[in-house]
């Protein structure tokens, strides 16, 4: 089926195969209904798509439905299917789940494969999930059922929750004990961005000095700040994988850390959008490769997302935790 990205550079693509999970949701029974709008090459946080038009929150149709997997979000949340996939590489399966009310799930990174997807990041790509209950993406994702009885639960407020909106303050109200996240406002320029805008240079840099018309003007101002050098990549992938060792460590007295989604809740389509403050909570996520889980809470006007976050690999005691929350 013809797949695009939301990108101009793979306007007539038609993939020889079936993504991987493509292929293996189909082989389980599943029923393909078709492809949704995007972020352009996935790389935003409000599915304001420059060439194929913007998708529209379901919730309050004025408002973005957050991105990158905004059409995604938006078909769930309106009941066009029961389930959708999606690619997380900074927050974009938890993004617009946050904004449009529904379940958004990124597994522990590697647990499913990213082959065939129109990919950015090797190393903070994910395969995700967007439905409608926990218990959904418990089937669709193959983990355990059930619900986890008596979890160890904390709350990162430090970092997470400042700067939040009136409603997400509202709608975020637990009482769990605190834990010390290990990061700051510097901590992204160190154990992200040299990472990833290496290897998005890697994978469109080409393109966009050969087709520049190609991309959009938002994305061709990615182009025009220098690629990291080699030393810097290499920099950031110490510091990443110090990074991540401190992040599992956390999971040594807990069982599930939660955070707001995102501090804000959907902002109108005509703006004004912060970008970088939609991804703040959810890129430490990717850059840790935890499995996390946008789930709604419950509000009086627009939807928020409680974010819960688990240990590498404890996919199925992180969707148990958030049934246990939710019950």
């Amino acid at each position: 089926m013809r797949t695009i990205a939301g990108s101009l550079l793979f306007d007539e693509n038609v993939p020889a195969q079936n993504a991987a999970i493509v292929q293996q949701l189909e082989e389980a029974g599943a029923v393909l209904l078709g492809k949704t709008n995007t972020h352009e090459l996935g790389g935003g946080v409000t599915t304001n798509n420059p060439f194929y038009g913007a998708t529209r929150n379901p919730v309050d149709r004025t408002r973005i439905p957050g991105g990158s997997s905004g059409g995604s979000a938006a078909a769930v949340a309106a009941h066009l299917c029961a389930a959708a996939t999606g690619s997380d590489t900074g927050g974009s399966v938890r993004i617009p789940a946050a904004f449009c009310g529904c379940v958004g799930f990124k597994p522990t990174h590697g647990k499913f494969s990213t082959q065939g997807l129109i990919a950015a990041s090797p190393t903070f790509d994910h395969v995700g999930f967007l439905t409608r209950t926990v218990e959904d993406a418990q089937v669709i994702a193959g983990t355990a059922q059930g619900a986890f009885a008596s979890p160890r639960i904390a709350l990162a407020r430090k970092y997470f929750c400042e700067d939040l909106d009136a409603a997400v303050t509202a709608a975020f109200n637990f009482k769990y004990p605190d834990i010390d996240f290990p990061i700051d406002a510097k901590t992204m320029a160190r154990v992200f961005d040299p990472v990833f805008s290496f290897e998005l240079w890697n994978r469109f840099g080409a393109d966009w000095r050969i087709n520049p018309g190609s991309f959009s003007k938002e994305f061709s101002a990615f182009f025009s700040t220098p690629r990291p050098s080699i030393a810097e990549y290499e920099t950031g992938l110490a510091a990443l994988k110090e990074y991540q060792a401190a992040v599992d460590r956390l999971f040594d007295s807990v069982d599930v850390i939660i955070t707001p989604t995102v501090p804000v809740v959907a902002p109108p389509i005509a703006g004004p959008i912060d970008g970088m403050k939609i991804l703040r909570n959810t890129w430490p996520c990717n850059a840790a490769g935890t499995p996390a889980l946008s789930i709604p809470l419950k509000t009086t006007g627009l939807p928020v997302g409680l974010q819960l976050i688990a240990k590498r690999g404890e996919d199925d005691k992180l969707l148990q935790i958030a049934r246990y929350i939710l019950s």
